[in-house]
């Protein structure tokens, strides 16, 4: 059977891991190992399956394997925004626009509920085609991620406020900004999860002998939890101190 060692985007918590782990493990697949922080997976492909069976499958649970010549092999979906810098370059302007009713000085035409409504809605449908289709995936993988209380979140704001809007209930019922402001910030937060190296790699027998050149800048620091009483960690001190320093 083959080894498996996979970068996968998307993983923002240990539910996230946890989702995929249990996936990879429905499949057959052996000695699963999934690190939500550094993104990494890996694996024993089950002798039943392939490699692009099971990346389709965790595309389907609102991941993405970054295997370029593996995934070229699936077929090709159409999407208005391909990733989060997209959606966020989208989003911005709607958003600062309908933030401007919050300043002191007000703009009286931002005070209208249905103008309002009019700029909430393209940001609320952004953040739900991501958050609300990640959401969707993982309560029927059966293991709720972060996404699901996002899309709660960002849903009751816009739906309370619809319901002021077209009962004509006043302002005290509207919190499109609020519904905007949960999909855009939090959109900010995974924004950054993506184009920022990880600080921390939590180190495999996949990993070890790389980690040296994966450190960021050549500077580096390897922290080592273990006891005295444990063979395996006292097997594995030397090996920690012949590769730098270790605080």
């Amino acid at each position: 059977m083959e080894k498996v060692v996979w970068k996968v985007e998307g993983m923002t918590c240990t539910n996230c891991a946890l989702t995929i782990n249990q996936y990879l493990q429905k499949k057959g697949s052996a000695d699963v190992k999934v690190n939500f922080i550094g993104g990494e997976v890996s694996f024993t492909l089950p002798a039943d399956s392939s490699k692009l069976a099971i990346a389709e499958g965790i595309e389907g649970l609102g991941y993405h394997v970054v295997d370029e010549p593996l995934m070229q092999q699936l077929p090709k979906k159409k999407k208005l925004f391909s990733n989060h810098l997209q959606r966020f370059s989208f989003c911005l302007p709607f958003t600062l626009v309908l933030l401007l009713h919050m300043l002191p000085w007000h703009f009286h035409f931002l005070m209208n509920p249905w103008i309002q409504l009019a700029i909430c809605v393209p940001v609320y449908w952004v953040g739900m085609s991501y958050f609300g289709t990640s959401a969707i995936k993982s309560l029927r993988s059966g293991i709720p991620n972060m996404n699901v209380l996002i899309a709660l979140g960002a849903t009751a704001a816009f739906v309370y406020s619809l319901i002021g809007t077209i009962g004509d209930l006043g302002m005290d019922y509207l919190f499109y900004a609020l519904a905007v402001a949960v999909a855009l910030f939090v959109g900010v937060t995974l924004f950054k999860h993506f184009v920022e190296k990880p600080l921390v790699t939590m180190l495999t027998h996949e990993n070890f002998a790389d980690a040296p050149t994966s450190a960021t800048g050549g500077d580096y620091k390897f922290i080592m939890f273990g006891v005295d009483w444990c063979p395996h960690c006292v097997k594995a001190k030397p090996e920690f101190q012949a590769l730098g320093p270790k605080q």
